[in-house]
């Protein structure tokens, strides 16, 4: 059934590729919205852009939004680069889970400083004029079992220059494919127009493969080929070493194919990051050249959701005034819950399954069995966190059960 669906997808964006790479796109379509296409954030811009599929923080909203749906927390990355001569941008980037997705925002602005008024000849004629580019993101993204994620994005881009502006709209599909230390993603982008001109439509693929994973070193590289439409296509490598979950580097190179202009170190990439608990800044150097360097820097903030599994995952016994107001269950009252929670859960009712799972440890907090089925339940919602804690608890009750402890092992170490 996923292979199946798997390759519809593929056939569904080769279906979207054909009809709209045969309709009309201006050659200054990648001009006037040029932030659509420069990319978010320092670690992945550090990577060079291989983050189709990896993305899988707050800036997966912009490279591939169906990577939001393997975040669980609340993410808040704010992201300042200070580009050629006067010119620089800002952009802030935000992940929520909410329902069963995850929602994705991102809103960019570029301001390319300050430049005197001229007219058609070229003579001044007083005052100045500040060029700005401000464009806003909300993407969505969805689990469809354990390997396969869906995502979309839907944008708003506008540029001013003077007494002119222009402003488009456009529309994001994505897919995200992981398997085991390997991950595919799949992204076609901009999909829409700014009045008359084309918005710089592009499509991105790639690889991830993570070549390590211990409990002290992690190591991801990546891979991906993109094209800009009227424009040369690209292929990008890139590589992230994580050491004690705190220090990171990266590294990438991306390829032009066709004519390269700006000369220098073009291409290239690098980048570090550090990070202490739910906080980390990213930095990526990146030079275009004879134009200059462009250095990125990107604070990230991780924040556990309201009213989550995380504070919800505390029980405390239940402080009873009067023993006469409650009846505790019968054992056989409690095992015919934890078959009730069993039926939800093979029904993919998951929330109804949590919630049964957990009345019972309400009722017996030392109820083995609903420890190990709540956390098979946060394991399918993809809530490792929260599965861990579960099990840790379950194993200090049934500590000779194999199957649990090797799973805690292997993810000790990611």
């Amino acid at each position: 059934m996923k292979r199946s669906l798997l390759i519809f997808l593929i056939l569904f964006f080769h279906s979207l590729l054909v009809r709209f790479s045969n309709a009309a796109v201006n050659d200054s379509a990648g001009i006037i919205f040029p932030e659509l296409t420069s990319g978010a954030g320092a670690r992945s811009e550090s990577m060079a852009g291989a983050f189709t599929a990896v993305a899988d923080d707050a800036s997966a909203v912009f490279w591939n939004p169906a990577g939001l749906s393997r975040i669980n927390k609340i993410k808040v990355s704010v992201e300042f680069d200070k580009w050629f001569m006067d010119s620089y941008y800002e952009n802030l980037m935000s992940a929520f889970p909410l329902g069963s997705g995850v929602l994705g925002l991102d809103v960019f602005y570029m301001n390319y400083g300050s430049f005197n008024r001229v007219n058609e000849s070229g003579a001044l004629t007083g005052g100045a004029v500040n060029p700005y580019n401000l464009s806003v993101l909300g993407g969505y993204g969805l689990s469809l079992g354990k390997e396969l994620s869906l995502g979309v994005t839907a944008k708003f881009a506008m540029q001013s220059i003077d007494t002119y502006s222009y402003s488009g709209f456009g529309i994001d599909f994505a897919a995200m494919y992981k398997a085991q230390q390997f991950s595919y993603g799949l992204t076609l982008q901009n999909i829409g127009s700014g009045g008359a001109y084309s918005m710089p439509m592009a499509v991105r693929a790639g690889a991830a493969l993570q070549a390590l994973s211990t409990r002290e070193h992690k190591l991801t590289v990546a891979m991906d080929l993109d094209y800009i439409f009227k424009d040369a296509p690209y292929a990008s490598l890139g590589a992230e070493y994580i050491f004690a979950k705190m220090f990171f580097l990266r590294a990438g190179y991306r390829l032009k194919f066709g004519e390269n202009n700006t000369g220098g170190l073009t291409g290239l990439s690098a980048g570090a990051g550090v990070g202490i608990n739910d906080f980390t800044i990213d930095y990526a150097f990146v030079p275009f050249g004879d134009l200059g360097v462009s250095n990125r820097v990107t604070l990230n903030m991780d924040f556990a959701v309201p009213n989550s599994d995380v504070e919800m995952l505390k029980p405390v016994r239940r402080v009873v005034e009067k023993e006469s107001d409650k009846q505790a269950k019968t054992p056989e009252q409690l095992r015919d819950m934890l078959a009730q929670g069993g039926s939800y859960e093979n029904a993919g009712n998951l929330n109804a399954a949590e919630k049964e799972y957990k009345a019972i440890i309400d009722e017996n907090f030392d109820y083995a069995d609903a420890w190990k089925r709540l956390g098979a339940v946060m394991v399918k919602k993809k809530n490792n966190v929260e599965a861990f804690r579960c099990f840790q608890q379950y194993l200090k009750l049934r500590p000779d059960d194999k199957a649990v402890r090797a799973w805690m092992d292997k993810n000790s170490r990611e």
